[in-house]
């Protein structure tokens, strides 16, 4: 793990992983400790990066393959299911745990406390706040799904996967959801989206085979990389003040 603090990058893990295993997603919790979920398992460190826990989870298969904190609780997708836990003072403890039948490979909580699960054969599902029902949501394609991203200002979400992308709303019912115009197939996989800092009708997309943007949600387009810098696959994006950047394999 590294660690950028505006000056500069540092190490900042001390975790002694065992042998085959790797890091899969992160997740910062409300009291600035950094939860680093793994193949092997889920270990929390303070915001220093010492170790603080390796904490036993309850399946057999322990990779970790998303994290979403809501709060003082986790959401944790391991294996084909999703579990919602609190720490305890030694360990976690299960709250509930929901089968979802398939790798999950995004979370993403809502300022409603709904939770949005990407799956990877299964599209794209919703815990609501009430947390009593898991329901599907229609984002155009049941395929997997990879990528959740909040519009700011706007109750809608950016929804990216195999094949496709799309704009779904955050706050209607699903069958009240219209997808005319914003629905785009894309022939490869959508790894991660994110809006330009400086013209909010463009967006983004870090896919397999490349960087794409869209205009105005107009369909996506090859982005032409004239100076030949960008090498795909694309995974992630982020912006940072009016930067954007982008992690693709060199």
């Amino acid at each position: 793990l590294l660690e950028y603090n505006e000056t500069g990058w540092r190490h900042f893990n001390t975790i002694d992983l065992p042998r085959g295993d790797s890091i899969t997603c992160m997740a910062l919790t409300n009291n600035h400790n950094v939860l680093v979920g793994t193949t092997k398992g889920l270990f929390l460190l303070d915001n220093s990066g010492k170790l603080i826990e390796h904490f036993t989870l309850p399946n057999d298969n322990n990779k970790v393959t998303a994290l979403s904190v809501s709060g003082n609780e986790w959401w944790v997708g391991i294996g084909h299911s999703l579990l919602l836990v609190t720490k305890k003072d030694k360990g976690i403890q299960v709250i509930e745990k929901i089968n979802i039948n398939s790798t999950i490979n995004e979370l993403f909580i809502d300022t409603e406390e709904n939770v949005w699960i990407a799956t990877n054969n299964l599209g794209l599902k919703k815990i609501t706040c009430l947390r009593n029902a898991l329901s599907q949501v229609n984002c155009g394609k049941e395929a997997a799904a990879f990528s959740i991203k909040k519009i700011n200002g706007y109750d809608k979400l950016r929804v990216g996967g195999d094949g496709f992308f799309s704009i779904i709303s955050s706050t209607e019912e699903n069958n009240k959801i219209s997808l005319e115009n914003n629905f785009h197939t894309v022939p490869t996989i959508v790894w991660d989206t994110c809006a330009d800092p400086t013209d909010k009708s463009c967006i983004w997309i870090a896919t397999d085979d490349g960087l794409l943007f869209s205009k105005n949600n107009n369909p996506p387009e090859k982005f032409n990389d004239k100076e030949n810098l960008i090498t795909s696959p694309n995974r992630v994006r982020l912006v940072r003040k009016d930067e954007i950047w982008l992690g693709t394999i060199g």
